[in-house]
């Protein structure tokens, strides 16, 4: 029997071919399926939803019933159930140029592959599946070039171009060929994932460590976090790409015209329309010029905006962060993710708008022009696009990869040097100079190797393209020769065709160059949007700003730092400090006075039990109110590089009288006014102008300036000598007035002074009570601390 086709039947098998297709993949009892780590999870555009036994079974079933039914449309535009037979029947011979047999084997071979893998995996060779994943995807992109091959085939086939079934079955290989890739990844995706754990895993070992809560990011989330920052100033981006536009049409139609010269000159016609035509072709080419240097403004101011946002973002956002995350990052990483990374970063983004807009625009243009010339050498172009994409998306996960790693590398060497040049004293007191720059260059070196072998891929990367290029440009030429002299196509037009086709080239290679520095972007900007999402752990809205009066306690608090989670430093501590008092915490080193401290500022909150202020929870005031209450002086003060004045007022706006105020409580005024410039000295790089008697006494006056409630002396004056501890603990003397004082020291003469004294060993209170009290009980701590140290 026989049935009509008409291009309303065309649409019907396509409509139901794909709406099978559909049906097979959405089945009710699917769940969501993730973004896959294989090969081609970014290259065949197919949805990604995970995939039931019965969706592969309908699906295989659906692939052999189509190339069945079009079998039968081969020959002409009815279906005919003889010619079916004909083509399946061994008498009727097999060539290349003109049988469908080609797509049956594909769709045979595909099932082959899948039963194997199946079998393979019930068999426990999950190694083997994993590995079979990229000679699949392999065997599909080469599924997609074979079927351009072959429509350009049957297209030169007179009496079968008008035929139905040898534009269909090409088309459907296309389709079953990326929905069996993505239906074999997914039903195989198992096998991908433990062979990632366990690259995790060893990755895990030699970076630095994680926070638990890190969010993970997919590609697609990073782009668009990138993407973002761009569409910000979406003005400056809007004008960019018109001009892009306007740059691209103009590109488009300079061969064109170039070639109506060449064709005028070889023709001899009059000078009149050459000359016209070289007009045309001068204006072209000053609007490209002029166009092309507005573009490059437009985007490079467009991304210095971008990299002074991104800088700004990442910066609030680190600075938001709980301490903990301080502790687990290095500080030379994270001044190279705000600095380096973004730089990278910015530099990719840019050259994608610039170079990469560009020349995708300027390629659709002239596809569409050389389609017009002739579609038959333009689909000659498209035999090998899949096979260079592939490459493409290759070169573009090495890239990601060694992206990660530069990043990595990058901010070690800034660490080291970071970590050399702020400790130079102690380098020269050491004579570690050699040492030093022997341990900066091999940080260099470990980057420098990362680069040769992204240099070492470049090489690889461009030889791929230039034989592609090159390649299809001699089969291009070779075919159109045939064409111009079956008279199938002009010779001006091959001409004209070959001027756009040497065009073309440069954009692919310069399209296909930039799709993996994207992706090596990628890998870079990985640290950067994670630190950039990150939440902070500690919860610093509060909103309370009730008026404070110093009583603090702590009710068995528990706690252990995040980063030394095997060693509980504080055990079911409690501990009540009345207003006004002065406490002292003593111990031996490692019992938890300083933790205490951590957790009475909030760096950290505590596993267990509750502090309190005035009997509400310190995490219910808010943050900046809190701190202006409650005050810290460090063994070892941070002073920076500014004046006096600005480092007494850090983090407040106090008066000129307050700051003098403060100075002179602190003991350090009369020193101030005998520098040089008073209140307007500089400190030098974290106080390197100032003793440490001045520190501290600054140190002192920068916490007195906010009139705290709560003072906290954190070892004030274990580092001083004679004089300057007597003039520091005058001035903690003086500041103790009226104000809640906690103390932790060493000295019994800046313990015994204290209301109280609080005795902190292995994480708890084991002794309480003033100095006399305690100095009774001979059997206890105190007393063995206080005899040890006469």
């Amino acid at each position: 029997f026989t049935l009509p086709f008409s291009s309303v039947s065309l649409v019907s098998m396509l409509s139901l071919s794909l709406s099978s297709l559909a049906l097979a993949q959405f089945c009710p009892f699917l769940c969501p399926y993730p973004s896959s780590s294989s090969p081609l999870s970014s290259f065949i555009p197919i949805a990604t939803m995970r995939l039931s036994p019965s969706s592969s079974s309908s699906y295989f079933l659906l692939d052999t019933g189509v190339i069945f039914t079009l079998f039968g449309y081969f020959d002409s535009n009815h279906f005919d159930i003889r010619k079916v037979y004909e083509h399946l029947h061994p008498s009727s011979g097999y060539s290349f140029l003109s049988s469908p047999l080609d797509f049956l084997f594909l769709s045979i071979l595909r099932l082959l592959l899948y039963t194997t893998s199946y079998q393979l995996r019930l068999a426990g060779k999950s190694s083997i599946v994993e590995w079979l994943d990229k000679p699949i995807a392999t065997f599909c992109v080469a599924s997609l070039s074979f079927s351009f091959l072959k429509g350009l085939i049957y297209s030169d086939q007179k009496e079968l171009i008008e035929c139905s079934g040898i534009w269909l079955l090409p088309v459907w290989n296309i389709l079953s060929a990326a929905y069996f890739y993505r239906l074999w990844s997914n039903e195989f995706e198992l096998c991908f994932e433990k062979k990632k754990k366990e690259k995790t895993d060893d990755d895990d070992e030699e970076e630095e460590e994680e926070d638990d809560d890190e969010i993970p990011l997919s590609k697609t989330q990073q782009i668009l976090i990138l993407l973002r920052y761009s569409f910000a100033n979406w003005p400056w981006l809007l004008v960019g790409m018109m001009i892009s536009v306007a740059a691209a049409s103009v590109n488009v139609v300079m061969p064109h015209y170039t070639s109506l010269v060449m064709n005028g000159i070889t023709a001899l016609r009059e000078a009149v329309d050459i000359n016209h035509s070289i007009k045309i072709l001068a204006g072209l080419t000053f609007s490209s010029m002029l166009l092309s240097g507005l573009r490059s403004g437009c985007f490079s101011y467009l991304t210095s905006i971008t990299v002074s946002k991104m800088r700004k973002d990442l910066f609030d956002s680190i600075m938001s962060q709980e301490i903990a995350f301080f502790d687990k990052h290095k500080s030379g990483g994270i001044v190279s993710r705000i600095t380096s990374d973004v730089d990278r970063i910015s530099y990719r983004i840019s050259d994608m708008f610039t170079d990469s807009l560009k020349s995708f625009l300027t390629l659709s243009g002239k596809l569409l022009f050389m389609f017009g010339l002739s579609w038959r050498l333009t689909l000659l172009n498209f035999i090998a696009f899949p096979i260079i994409l592939y490459v493409t998306k290759l070169y573009g996960d090495f890239y990601d990869s060694m992206g990660d790693e530069m990043s990595k590398t990058t901010a070690d060497s800034h660490q080291v040097a970071e970590e050399i040049i702020s400790t130079i004293r102690t380098v020269r007191s050491f004579a570690a100079e050699k040492r030093s720059s022997k341990k900066f260059a091999e940080a260099i070196d470990k980057a420098q190797r990362v680069a040769k072998k992204e240099a070492l891929a470049i090489i690889g990367l461009h030889f791929s393209y230039d034989l592609y290029y090159n390649c299809i440009y001699v089969v291009v030429l070779i075919y159109g020769a045939r064409l111009v002299s079956a008279g199938s196509m002009e010779a001006a037009a091959l001409v004209t065709f070959m001027m756009y086709q040497l065009q073309i080239g440069d954009h692919i290679v310069d399209l296909n160059y930039e799709i993996p520095q994207f992706m090596g972007t990628l890998g870079k900007s990985r640290k950067f949007c994670k630190f950039l999402v990150r939440q902070p752990q500690i919860n610093t809205d509060g909103e309370n700003e009730q008026t404070v009066k110093g009583d603090l306690r702590l009710e068995g608090v528990a706690f252990k730092y995040p980063n030394r989670q095997t060693n509980q430093v504080l055990k079911d501590l409690t501990l009540h400090v009345n207003s006004g008092e002065t406490l002292a915490l003593v111990g031996p080193s490692g019992g938890g006075k300083s933790t205490i401290v951590s957790l009475l500022e909030r760096f950290y909150d505590p596993e267990e039990g509750e502090i309190t202020l005035d009997g509400l929870p310190i995490k219910e005031y808010n943050h900046e109110y809190y701190h202006r209450k409650i005050a810290l002086v460090a063994q070892e003060p941070v002073l920076y590089d500014c004046s006096v004045r600005e480092n007494i007022g850090f983090g407040c706006d106090a008066t000129e009288e307050k700051i003098i105020e403060a100075a002179k409580t602190a003991n350090a005024h009369d020193f101030v006014m005998g520098l040089e410039k008073g209140y307007e000295t500089s400190c030098g790089e974290k106080g390197s102008q100032m003793s440490g008697g001045q520190k501290q006494r600054i140190a002192i006056a920068r916490a007195l300036v906010r009139n705290p409630s709560i003072l906290i002396l954190d070892e004030a004056t274990s580092a001083l000598d004679n004089q300057s501890e007597q003039i520091v603990q005058e001035a903690m003397k003086r500041c103790s007035i009226n104000r809640t004082v906690i103390v932790i020291a060493h000295r019994l003469s800046t313990i015994e002074k204290a209301d109280r004294i609080a005795v902190i060993d292995k994480g708890r209170v084991v002794q309480l009570g003033s100095h006399r009290e305690l100095m009774m009980d001979e059997e206890g701590l105190y007393y063995s601390l206080v005899r040890a140290k006469e």
